[in-house]
């Protein structure tokens, strides 16, 4: 996931709706750290900046962590009322290409059948979505963000958005609900994916997922990366250091982040009543 954000006007604080993904991120994790994980699984959760300049923070990321990844999942945004999850790679079996179908899941997870296991944690998260009214659209992506980047490193992957990006001065609504059901949906469907457990049972209970302080924090703000307090990712690692140990910041200069993100330049749209574009 990343902790840097799009909006017309960053200096005003808003983006609350790209902070719940976030927010969503880091009670991912603090859900999994009170839970028994496999021997066999080992997750790395990366935040980082750059999405926004052609995604140069995971693509950075990956360059230079030399770890073998069997898949990737990418949180880029869970505010609209129906998700997306672009493929970022083929697989063999076109079916499930096609149209997620639990007919074309046959084996449970295990070290030899990474492809199998990545495709039950989709059955498994739409499913959780569903249970959570949050419907999730599964295809071969046409437009290409993140995965382009994983498809570089051959590393199959998903990228979970909205649908297409789009700015507000007025992004200032924080949907704490969305981020909690979320949250939920996704840590269930990793333990129903490990555990190979069937849609009857629930690992987590949804009482003690609270997103809430996270959305309210990080929904206020400013994320674009001329306005980003550096010490944004020292508050993250201080909270994650009460429940994991394995925390790593590594800062880093973007190189080519595109010009309407820098701090001199931002077009504003405003309508009253006639449009007109001031630069």
């Amino acid at each position: 996931a990343s902790y840097d954000t799009f909006s017309a006007a960053p200096s005003l604080h808003v983006g609350a709706s790209n902070g719940i993904s976030v927010a969503s991120f880091l009670e991912i994790i603090h859900i999994l750290s009170k839970h028994y994980l496999p021997q066999n699984y080992a997750f790395v959760f990366a935040m980082t900046g750059g999405r926004f300049c052609g995604m140069e923070g995971i693509q950075h990321f990956l360059e230079n962590n030399k770890i073998k990844f069997d898949f990737a999942i990418s949180i880029e945004s869970i505010f609209t009322p129906i998700l997306h999850g672009h493929l970022g790679m083929k697989f063999e079996n076109t079916n499930f290409q096609k149209k997620l179908n639990i007919d074309s899941i046959k084996s449970s997870c295990n070290y030899n059948l990474k492809e199998h296991c990545f495709q039950k944690f989709l059955f498994n998260l739409k499913r959780t979505l569903d249970q959570v009214n949050i419907p999730l659209e599964i295809k071969l992506s046409d437009s290409q963000f993140s995965q382009l980047i994983f498809n570089h490193f051959q590393i199959p992957s998903v990228a979970i958005s909205g649908g297409p990006l789009y700015s507000s001065v007025t992004d200032n609504f924080l949907n704490v609900s969305r981020s909690d059901n979320f949250t939920w949906a996704f840590s269930e469907a990793l333990f129903r994916t490990m555990y190979d457990l069937p849609i009857i049972y629930e690992v987590v209970d949804k009482k003690i997922v609270n997103t809430s302080f996270w959305a309210n924090s990080i929904g206020n703000t400013p994320r674009l990366a001329p306005f980003i307090d550096k010490s944004l990712p020292e508050v993250f690692r201080s909270w994650m250091n009460s429940f994991t140990d394995e925390i790593f910041i590594e800062e880093w200069e973007s190189k080519n982040c595109y010009i309407p993100y820098s701090s001199t330049d931002c077009i504003l749209k405003f309508y009253n009543p006639i449009p007109k574009n001031i630069q």
